[in-house]
């Protein structure tokens, strides 16, 4: 018998319940839910920019660098995942190409409430980030800039 692993996926802007500067939920939100729910507020490792009317992620070693959003539970149908990842990246133009806007990773996060490790999938930023604005809250509900 196969068992299906349990799948994760991090948000922290556009496909979270609340995003700068709006206050209701964007629709690709809804696609997210239709397909996966809501587990947990969780941080990351990141640096967090103003790409242009939404955020972008990159991976940091600091401790001090934090990301926060919120943590989805795919369902445990491979189809509807496949469906879903295929819908995801599309958006966020992670189609596996070097110059890719996003791409897809495996890591680590900190469950808010709980304080324990989960595996989750993030869309990582794959672009220099030199002239950008840094979103020092790590927070795109909250975007305080330096």
């Amino acid at each position: 018998m196969n068992t299906i692993e349990q799948e994760y996926i991090f948000v922290y802007g556009t496909l979270g319940r609340t995003t700068y500067p709006h206050t209701t939920p964007h629709h690709m939100h809804g696609v997210l839910t239709s397909f996966a729910t809501f587990f947990s507020k969780a941080v990351l490792k990141g640096q967090m920019y103003f790409i242009s009317q939404y955020p972008g992620v990159i991976a940091s070693e600091s401790s001090e660098d934090e990301v926060f959003g919120e943590v989805y539970t795919l369902t445990t149908n491979p189809h509807r995942n496949s469906l879903l990842w295929k819908i995801i990246d599309e958006y966020e133009s992670a189609d596996g190409t070097p110059d890719a806007l996003y791409v897809r990773k495996k890591t680590s996060v900190v469950l808010l409430e709980e304080g324990t490790t989960l595996e989750v999938w993030v869309y990582f930023y794959n672009h220099a980030v030199d002239k950008l604005e840094r979103i020092i809250t790590g927070d795109y509900s909250n975007p305080l800039t330096a």
